[in-house]
């Protein structure tokens, strides 16, 4: 009996333990109870741009936004950039949709652009001008986007290697076939 009643006593200190873990008094959803002032966000993150979504591809746990780059005020130099952001959330008001401008927050993560949770990133009617805080803010030159053109000289060599392929498979085809000609007249000797 009294060991029954110690083990009462383990399993009740056991749940009251695990119930204080994993049901704690507060909690906070995200880090980002608070969304940060323009002026704050505007220190913290890495780019800050007026942008158009001009393609959204849908990945497995998040999308991947073309941005056309209006304007810039911070990190961002091209025209064009790739940002990509959680699917479900996006911007404040939802995932980011194409055709639609935006005032974007983001973050460099690994060389690449991110739009993320708990950015300010904002929709922008197309009239609409940037928030006042931005109008002295000094706006970067932005490269333009790299074209990438096939000379006449690059036409001819993917021409001639198209050729010589083919007649590579044509010889290789013609080998084999003597070859196993071959065996099957010796076998029928």
């Amino acid at each position: 009996m009294q060991k029954l009643l110690l083990y009462v006593c383990v399993l009740l200190m056991l749940c009251s333990a695990g119930g204080a873990v994993l049901f704690p008094a507060s909690a906070s959803a995200l880090s980002c109870a608070r969304i940060p002032t323009i002026e704050e966000a505007f220190e913290n993150y890495d780019g800050v741009v007026v942008g158009t979504v001009e393609k959204v591809n849908r990945k497995k746990e998040w999308n991947e936004l073309t941005i056309s780059v209006r304007k810039s005020y911070k990190g961002v130099e091209k025209q064009n950039i790739v940002a990509t952001e959680d699917m479900t959330w996006g911007a404040l008001n939802g995932p980011s949709v194409k055709g639609t401008q935006y005032l974007f927050f983001l973050r460099k993560v690994d060389d690449r652009w991110q739009n993320p949770l708990c950015s300010p990133s904002k929709e922008l009617s197309i009239q609409q001008d940037v928030p006042e805080f931005l109008h002295g803010k000094e706006e970067l030159v932005l490269k333009p986007p790299v074209e990438l053109t096939v000379s006449s000289n690059t036409q001819g060599a993917l021409i001639y290697g198209i050729a010589g392929g083919v007649g590579g498979l044509a010889l290789f085809g013609g080998i084999l076939f003597w070859v196993l000609k071959s065996r099957r007249d010796k076998r029928s000797r």
